[in-house]
Parts: C-alpha cells; sequence; structure tokens
C-alpha cells in the first residue's frame, strides 16, 4: 500500500538518524543523501533528477520486520557545515506500533527505550553502511536529533550518538 501521500502518517515530527557531513561540499552532500536513501532499501515517491540538497525527498522503506513505511530524507548547509538526514515520521511508526503513542510528549518518556532500542539498532546499521561510503564527522539517533549533534556526549542522552573512532563508528544508545 502506498502511503505516502497519507497526512496521518506524516504528523507528530521525526525520528531519524542525522548526520554532520562536515565542511561544506555539495558534491558530498549529495552523496551523503544518495547513501542514506540506497541503504536504507528508500523508494522515493517520485524520480530524484535534480539536486536534493535542501528538498524533502519522501518515499517508502522497509523495516527489519519487514513492514512498510513512509520515510524521507532531508538536507541543509550550515556556514560551515552540511548536514543530511534519513527520517520515519512519528505517525507513521505510531501506527506500525502503538507503543508509539504521543512520543515524545508522553509523561513516561524511559518507557520508550523499549520500542526505539530496535529502531536505534537498524539506523545504527544504516549509518554504519552510510559512513562507509561517506565517512561523517558525527551522527544522532532520535527525535529530531540535529539538535544532538551540537551536544556534548554525557551519561544521561535523549538520542544515541554515532562518533568516528580509528575509522569505525562509536556507538553511545540513548538512556532516556
Amino acid at each position: 500500500m502506498d502511503r505516502s501521500e497519507d497526512t496521518d502518517d506524516w504528523a507528530g515530527g521525526f525520528y531519524e538518524l542525522a548526520v554532520d557531513v562536515g565542511d561544506s561540499n555539495p558534491a558530498r552532500l549529495e552523496d551523503a543523501l544518495r547513501a542514506l536513501r540506497e541503504c536504507a532499501g528508500m523508494t522515493p515517491s517520485q524520480p530524484v533528477t535534480a539536486s536534493a540538497i535542501g528538498r524533502h525527498i519522501r518515499g517508502v522503506t522497509s523495516l527489519p520486520d519487514g513492514q512498510r513505511i513512509v520515510c524521507g530524507t532531508w538536507s541543509v548547509q550550515l556556514p560551515e557545515r552540511d548536514r543530511a538526514s534519513f527520517y520515519l515520521p512519528l505517525g507513521a511508526l505510531a501506527r506500525i506500533d502503538p507503543r508509539v503513542g504521543g512520543y515524545p510528549f508522553e509523561p513516561d518518556a524511559t518507557g520508550s527505550l523499549t520500542w526505539r532500542r530496535p529502531l536505534d539498532a537498524w539506523l545504527r546499521q544504516l549509518a554504519e553502511r552510510v559512513f562507509a561510503v561517506v565517512p561523517f564527522v558525527r551522527g544522532a539517533i532520535g527525535f529530531e536529533a540535529d539538535d544532538a549533534l551540537e551536544a556534548g556526549v554525557s551519561d544521561d542522552r535523549w538520542c544515541s550518538l554515532l562518533i568516528p573512532e580509528d575509522g569505525a563508528l562509536s556507538f553511545r544508545a540513548a538512556t532516556r
């Protein structure tokens, strides 16, 4: 079923893998966006024939359990850095898994780790495949995770972090 135009699926914000691609470089940013789509097995809802920089590209992918879900990619060019993201709308996640509920605005945020851990593991694998194609400076997984790209590393994290160390990605899981 093609749900790419179902507005309920696109409600509630995004659960994402956001990456800091590094110094501003349009060709490298395009490579990162392409790698995110290809590594996630994303089928864009329309052909991507022009630059995807600064545009939301919507599509569909399959989660590890085989369920189809709408998804997207986006990017932003900041004065010194480029960022790219692969995201899953919370509305679509809630349709598939009722435990998502009103995350992250529900009272028991730590209970969300039960459904987030497997999703984080899948997005971590995606990040590792993207990193092999386009090494990035830092990655974050979670709700509107691009904000976590600037945060320091602490023991109390709402997003999982991916930090390059010795040519590989070190994973630091969300704690809340």
